[in-house]
């Protein structure tokens, strides 16, 4: 069956890294619960959802809402494995919609604490681009981060995204409360996207393209 904004994929392969692209299940409660454990520190420094208990039921009540959104075509959140331990999770990846236009949304992502620097950020963000642009039909993606959030922009530099400016007020403001528990973000968010045409020209694209594995909501693989 073929892929689309309303019949989005139950998971993405590529099989270079190798990383697995799953969609949201209930069964991660406790793996999502147990990587954002790790991951606390970092992610309460510019998420405003880190500053609230993320335990396992917390993720169980989540995923009620994420999976029900999914897969109705109205906000897609992917989670991000190793394929050979693919019950501990990596950290996610999101497309929203965040933009005016249908045919565009927004990324967002995060990775466990201990995993950075190896790339599953850039290669789970090239996963999704090439499935919003083959599959998905959107003629625009663009990433928000926060300006003190360097790591998310070297990121998007890898990817291809083109910084169209600097906006105040965009995302969430931290309290006192925020900041005493880590919150550092500079609260001036620098907007970024991409279009199909910049990225099929990037050099990375061809090759993701073919060797990605798509696969539909029965699990059979389309791509």
């Amino acid at each position: 069956m073929t892929v689309h904004q309303t019949r989005p994929p139950s998971k993405l392969l590529d099989p270079d890294g190798p990383l697995l692209l799953r969609a949201p299940r209930i069964q991660d409660a406790a793996p999502l619960a147990e990587a954002l454990a790790d991951s606390m520190d970092a992610l309460r420094a510019f998420m405003p959802w880190a500053h609230v208990p993320q335990t396992v039921d917390a993720q169980y009540a989540r995923l009620t809402d994420v999976i029900g959104n999914y897969w109705k075509g109205s906000d897609y959140n992917w989670h991000i494995f190793d394929p050979r331990d693919p019950e501990r999770a990596l950290g996610a990846i999101g497309l929203h919609r965040r933009a005016m236009n249908r045919a565009a949304m927004e990324m967002g992502y995060w990775v466990r604490t201990g995993h950075e620097g190896q790339g599953i950020c850039t290669r789970a963000a090239r996963m999704i681009l090439v499935l919003a642009i083959e599959h998905f039909g959107l003629q625009r993606v663009q990433c928000g981060y926060d300006l003190g959030n360097t790591a998310s922009g070297r990121v998007g530099e890898k990817v291809g995204f083109v910084v169209e400016g600097d906006l105040k007020g965009y995302g969430p403001a931290g309290d006192d409360a925020m900041r005493a528990n880590g919150w550092v973000a500079h609260e001036v968010n620098r907007m970024t996207a991409i279009d199909p045409e910049r990225a099929r020209s990037r050099p990375w694209y061809a090759a993701m393209r073919d060797r990605l594995e798509v696969y539909d909501w029965l699990g059979e693989r389309v791509g």
